[in-house]
């Protein structure tokens, strides 16, 4: 049960971690670039959830100079992509065909929280409870 219990906050953890540090990455090491929907709004995924404390962000087909068939990720991005102005985002420093729009402030303080959260999971799922000896608890001397 505790391993079960811990595996499960673990990977909570993970989520959060995935969806508040890719994005804070992707914003401090890529390069900002201009983005224009590629296709239909009807193309893009909508979100799972509600991001990033538990769920999926929503992506778009989209292209900028140097990538004609890239992949837009972030909140509210069919929103952001449906307007059918240019979208300012981060292009991902090793994955030249992802992007991800700028995190909110909330975003970058939960992958604070995510790495309390991935911890606490660690703990739990590693820990042994300890447990007292019934023959010593009852004993007493004579």
């Amino acid at each position: 049960m505790r391993l079960g219990i811990g595996v499960g906050i673990l990977l909570y953890g993970l989520l959060l971690a995935l969806n508040t540090t890719a994005p804070v990455v992707a914003e401090l090491a890529g390069q900002k670039v201009s983005i224009t929907l590629r296709g239909d709004p009807s193309d893009c995924s909508r979100m799972m959830g509600d991001p990033p404390f538990g769920g999926v962000y929503g992506s778009c087909p989209a292209q900028w100079s140097g990538s004609s068939d890239g992949m837009l990720f972030g909140a509210n991005v069919a929103r952001h992509m449906g307007s059918g102005k240019p979208v300012e985002a981060y292009r991902y420093p090793l994955f030249s065909d992802l992007a991800n729009l700028a995190p909110s402030n909330t975003d970058k303080v939960a992958g604070i929280i995510a790495l309390l959260i991935a911890t606490l999971g660690i703990l739990i799922s590693v820990t042994e409870r300890r447990r007292r000896d019934e023959k010593q608890a009852i004993e007493v001397e004579p």
